[in-house]
């Protein structure tokens, strides 16, 4: 099982007390790094890794500009979004001053996005395959499965995340 660091943080902006959980990062990986470990043990450079990703990549962006859903493998899938609405305009009493009408409507007012859904297969064995290390309190520690089972001070690292097709990420115990 994977190990992965996250501090508690106050919301300070609401007034009153309000705790979330951050994931800590130490790192990003970037194209580089991925595409050496890409080739390990494969007999081929993280150049031409590199080269297929960049011009997969172009054409996948290219054809969610043509309003495709564009799926990468077994991970995630991207596609066109767009937001925008209009609603009545209210007295102040909560009733309605103005109802509005669907030819209010401007796409001219639409925010145009790229829009990621990560698989569900992925996200259950994500939720399946890693622990919580609490950083950040040195006298509160708590290491907690992903069903949100704890214990406290315990660090169980090591492991890999099992991807769909019975790959795994080679991460080793999530640092």
């Amino acid at each position: 099982m994977a190990t992965i660091k996250y501090q508690v943080k106050e919301n300070k902006t609401l007034g009153t007390h309000s705790f979330y959980a951050q994931a800590v990062s130490y790192s990003t990986l970037d194209f580089q790094d991925l595409a050496e470990e890409v080739v390990e043990g494969l007999g081929i450079t993280p150049e031409l890794v590199s080269t297929i990703l960049t011009r997969y990549m172009r054409v996948a962006k290219r054809n969610v500009l043509r309003g495709h859903r564009v799926k990468f493998g077994d991970l995630l899938t991207i596609y066109p979004q767009i937001s925008c609405s209009v609603k009545d305009e209210l007295n102040q009493d909560g009733t309605v001053k103005t109802p509005v009408t669907i030819d209010m409507f401007s796409v001219q007012l639409a925010k145009g996005s790229i829009g990621a859904t990560i698989a569900q297969s992925v996200q259950q064995s994500f939720a399946q395959s890693v622990s919580w290390k609490r950083v950040g309190d040195t006298d509160d520690e708590e290491t907690t499965d992903g069903n949100g089972n704890g214990s406290q001070n315990q660090n169980t690292g090591g492991g890999d995340l099992p991807l769909p097709g019975g790959e795994e990420n080679g991460s080793g115990d999530g640092d």
